[in-house]
């Protein structure tokens, strides 16, 4: 063997030998452990972590929403509210400022905290000195079996970093999803001492009013949303805030545009109405959660792009001396072959809130199993071992992500064998692993 064909030898084998301790080292660790099983990841222990895809966030443009913040975990949002009305001067001012961009805004700072399982505090501070200090809890949620979810909210707001004209709200928000596509909200709220200057003549100091509430998804990450505040009895100086708009869901972040008649952002803002309905402005909101919705198909893609890469680097030494070596072990055995297309359908198997069902199905060669996600989120059904899957390709091959409401069948099973399966995006809930027996 001449130096460079050792070389292209030992170079090969480095690398198939770094692929395989890369893919092998989950399935070592879960072999070792297999004595003393690891508690649950988060993931699968504690539903609050779990991507919401109807509820992206803990607010639409001022209003709460019902969205849960697990346990000891952390969120943040910036609102900017610029103070140039976009209908101000005509058309060439309008593009002169860049839509007010130019102008002043109210900007706020907002940190929120999960206490307990279902409690949040959050700490809000505007740009003109406003705090206001919010305690949540969360009474029911539709995902535990409720025809709705209700929380219950109380604040302490104040002027002057607290120093003025303290108001508390007391309050509800009651939520419903309609469908797969949206969430509405309704949220009585009763505001104490809303009237900055309750000296002055007027006739309540306080305000009760009423927030309804609307998100709708409009694709897989993006969503319209709309709000509507009116007062109903008490202190009411100014029309009632109204606002809409556009978001964009990405990763831990949602960015938002809005449109809105006001510059309220605390529920004691609201209840001081908007500005008037002849002005509308332009703002955003940007949040970010400290907190992780593990997608695990990006990390599919990295090693399936590492695999490729390495594949690669190897048929180039390959060539280039024309040696040759066996090839590294490979680290899943294919148990069913698939047969490359959809074949008939020969058991269902139905994906809830509470695991699949039936948790084993039988079918026949050539045959494929259709999956039915009737839950509310999205579920990844792969086959075993987790995370590299292949034992069926079949899988796999038909399946992917499975949304809310979404109907897909596997491969045809081409060989007799067991499948094992599990959810990619829960995949140490048992509820979520079954089998197909394929005869």
């Amino acid at each position: 063997m001449s130096n460079c064909q050792k070389a292209v030898w030992g170079g090969r084998h480095l690398l198939s030998g770094l692929i395989v301790l890369a893919l092998t080292a989950p399935v070592v660790h879960a072999q070792t452990a297999a004595a003393t099983p690891p508690p649950q990841s988060p993931q699968a222990s504690d539903p609050d972590v779990r991507l919401d895809p109807l509820q992206p966030d803990f607010t639409l443009a001022a209003l709460p929403t019902s969205l849960r913040l697990p346990a000891n975990k952390l969120a943040f949002r910036v609102t900017h509210r610029f103070l140039r009305a976009l209908n101000q001067g005509d058309v060439g001012d309008l593009f002169a400022n860049f839509f007010g961009f130019d102008n002043g805004a109210q900007i706020g700072l907002e940190l929120r905290y999960g206490i307990r399982p279902g409690t949040q505090i959050v700490f809000y501070r505007t740009s003109d000195r406003s705090i206001q200090l919010l305690g949540q809890q969360s009474v029911l949620t539709e995902r535990d079996g409720h025809p709705i979810g209700l929380d219950v909210l109380a604040t302490f707001e104040g002027t002057d970093n607290l120093h003025q004209q303290h108001q508390s709200t007391l309050g509800e928000i009651a939520s419903k999803r309609v469908g797969r596509i949206a969430v509405v909200y309704f949220e009585p709220l009763y505001v104490v001492n809303s009237n900055p200057a309750p000296k002055d003549a007027a006739d309540h100091n306080d305000t009760f009013m009423i927030g309804f509430g609307a998100r709708a998804r409009i694709l897989e990450t993006t969503y319209l949303f709309a709000e509507y505040t009116p007062r109903v009895s008490g202190y009411d100086p100014g029309p009632d805030q109204i606002s809409f708009g556009l978001e964009k869901r990405v990763g831990g972040h949602l960015f938002q545009v809005d449109f809105s008649n006001g510059f309220g952002t605390t529920l004691g803002q609201l209840s001081r109405g908007g500005v008037s309905n002849d002005r509308w402005y332009i703002g955003f909101n940007i949040s970010r959660k400290f907190f992780c919705y593990a997608h695990p198909m990006t990390r599919r893609l990295s090693r399936s792009v590492v695999a490729g890469v390495a594949a690669i680097v190897l048929t180039a030494l390959s060539g280039a001396c024309g040696g040759s070596s066996p090839a590294g072990p490979s680290p899943v055995t294919v148990v069913v072959r698939d047969t490359g297309a959809t074949g008939t359908s020969g058991a269902t198997v139905t994906i809830a809130a509470n695991g699949v069902s039936p948790k084993s199905v039988t079918v026949a060669v050539g045959q494929s199993v259709t999956f039915v996600n009737n839950d509310s989120r999205p579920h990844e059904i792969g086959s075993d071992p987790h995370p590299q899957h292949g034992t069926c390709p079949s899988i796999e091959g038909g399946l992917a992500t499975l949304s809310p409401g979404q109907t897909k069948l596997t491969h045809g099973f081409a060989n007799t064998g067991t499948c094992g399966y599990h959810d990619h995006l829960d995949n140490t809930n048992t509820a979520f692993q079954g089998s197909i027996v394929v005869q």
